[in-house]
Order: structure tokens, then sequence, then C-alpha cells
């Protein structure tokens, strides 16, 4: 069995391009993490159309389909939770640990900080904002309240983490962009079912009218549903140098003028918008040149989104 894989899921056409270039940079600066299986989940009923084969061109890659549940399409990202707990039942055979990632990551080091130890079978980055989270230092609101008790959550009052850019110290509320697990263990499944157990209940429908961030982040509001299968002496909160927040850059606690060239991963929100050719994040001069590279092939790609027009996302109202 080998000791890590990485899994990620796409979408839209976007997030097919966003896929090519984090494959291609763990390919080219993963180091001893460049042979480790890399899969990719699909919808399974859109098969990979024949124009994104080159998703497929790299060594050890292979595809695994997985199903959404069809109420769940109006969740903005719902898709990552059900790819990703179908990718670890693929991973459960193969791998001891499984390295789950948005496509819009890019590795620009060896991921050594991946490795959890023996003792570790979840591995998590807090949530970069605040957003709704639930302040420590304040009563638990009728939203996590509802979270807590639907996903059978034990009392979290001495588990805290602390928001990457705002600083702010709430309870647990980790990113799901980036999460280690050992796949035996199920916590992916766990996700998928705490996610299915919350989006559409009653008690959430006031939260979605109040403000759509409750909507756009309910996947994320669920990923907490772990805690109901694993205990906090077994997660590991990762290493900071993971997944620095670039379209946040501006507002890091470092300041824009610090140097960001250490950083093993990168996250960034929008393919599109980002000219990385005007050097506009302060990385290393290697690294930006094999961006530049990668979205110059790119520029001549026609790639399709994996969903057609009409099975997309809906804005979800109330």
């Amino acid at each position: 069995m080998s000791r890590i894989g990485f899994g990620l899921t796409a979408t839209s056409g976007d997030e097919v391009r966003q896929a090519r270039l984090l494959i291609r940079s763990i390919k080219c600066f993963g180091g001893p993490f460049r042979e480790a299986n890399i899969w990719l989940a699909m919808p399974a009923n859109k098969p990979l159309a024949p124009n994104m084969g080159f998703l497929m061109e790299e060594p050890g890659i292979s595809t695994v389909p997985y199903y959404i549940n069809p109420a769940a399409r109006r969740f903005p990202n719902a898709d990552r939770v059900y790819a990703a707990a179908a990718l670890e039942v693929e991973a459960a055979q193969q791998v001891e640990q499984f390295v789950w990632m948005d496509p819009n990551t890019i590795v620009a080091r060896p991921p050594r900080e991946l490795i959890m130890p023996n003792r570790s079978n979840f591995g998590y980055r807090p949530v970069d904002l605040a957003l709704f989270g639930s302040p420590i230092d304040e009563p638990v609101d009728g939203f996590w309240q509802s979270v807590n008790e639907l996903c059978g959550i034990p009392d979290t009052s001495d588990f805290s983490v602390t928001t990457v850019v705002d600083d702010m110290r709430i309870r647990p509320f980790f990113d799901a962009g980036l999460i280690v697990v050992r796949p035996q263990s199920g916590l992916l499944r766990a996700w998928r079912q705490s996610f299915d157990s919350t989006f559409a209940a009653f008690e959430f429908h006031k939260w979605y009218a109040t403000d759509p961030a409750y909507a756009r982040y309910m996947y994320q509001a669920a990923l907490t549903g772990v805690l109901s299968r694993v205990s906090e002496e077994n997660m590991l909160e990762l290493a900071p140098s993971l997944n620095y927040p670039l379209h946040l850059h501006s507002r890091y606690p470092h300041g824009t003028s610090d140097d960001i060239t250490e950083f093993t991963t990168y996250r960034y929100e929008n393919f599109a918008a980002l000219d990385w050719s005007t050097g506009g994040y302060p990385l290393d001069r290697r690294l930006q040149s094999f961006i530049d590279q990668e979205i110059q092939a790119m520029n001549h790609m026609q790639i399709d989104p994996v969903f057609d027009p009409e099975m997309d996302f809906e804005p979800f109202i109330y």
C-alpha cells in the first residue's frame, strides 16, 4: 500500500484548467510525491469530454465516478462533498493517507507537511475568514446548534481554531479545500452524511434567506460533522505553510510586502481573473515561470465544462 495519494474534482471549464495546473504542479514540484496516485472525480452521468483528455496525459492519474444528490445541485460546491466521499472509497484500497484538494491549488515544493503522524486521522487548515463561524467567547447561535444536533457533534466548547486571515478564535470551522485523512476511517464519507443531513433541513431555511453565505458555505459547515467520528486528539492542524490564500494576499496578517515564496501550496479564487504574467503576487521566479507557461498552453485549448449548462448550479433562494 502506498503512503499517500491526492484527489480532486473539476466541473466547470475554469476548474478543468485549475485541475491541470494543480496536477502539473504536483508532477513538477512534488519531489517524491510526484509519483503518488492522483484521482480525479467526475460526475457519473457525464463522461470525460474528448477535448479534456489532456488531464490524463500525466502518468498515475485515474478517474473515479461519483453521484450527487440531485437536491443538492442548487448548493455551490456541493459536488466536492460527494466527489471526496467517492474518492475516499477508492483511496482506502490503495493508500495510507489521502489528500483532498480543491482544484484551485498550486503545489510549489514537496508537500511533506501533509504527512500526518501515526496518531492522527484528520488533518485540516482553519477557514481563512470567520464569516458566520461561531466565536469561542460567545454562545453558540441557532445555526451552529442545528448543525451540531443534526450531525451528532458532541460538545466542542474547549476546541477552537484561529482563522488564517482575520485572526479570530472560533469553534471548529475547517477549510474544505485541503483535508488529509486516513481513508479507511471513512471521515470524508461522514462529511457526505453530514451534508445530506443538513442542507435541506427546515432549520436552515431562515439562515439561507438571511444571508446567501450560509447556502454558499453549507458544504464547509457540514465538514464539522467529522467531529462525530474523530476526537480532537486524533486531529492535526496542518502547517501554516500550506494553503496560502493568494486572493487574500492584501489582507493576510503578514502584509503585502513580505516574502511569500517559502509557502508549500497556494490557493487562488478565480482562475480567469488572475493575470499571472504581470507578477501581481510575489512568487518566486521558478514558480511564476511555470505558471506563465501553463497558462499560455491552456489559452490554446478549447475546454468545455463537465456539467451541461442546464445541469449547472442555480442560486439557492428561499
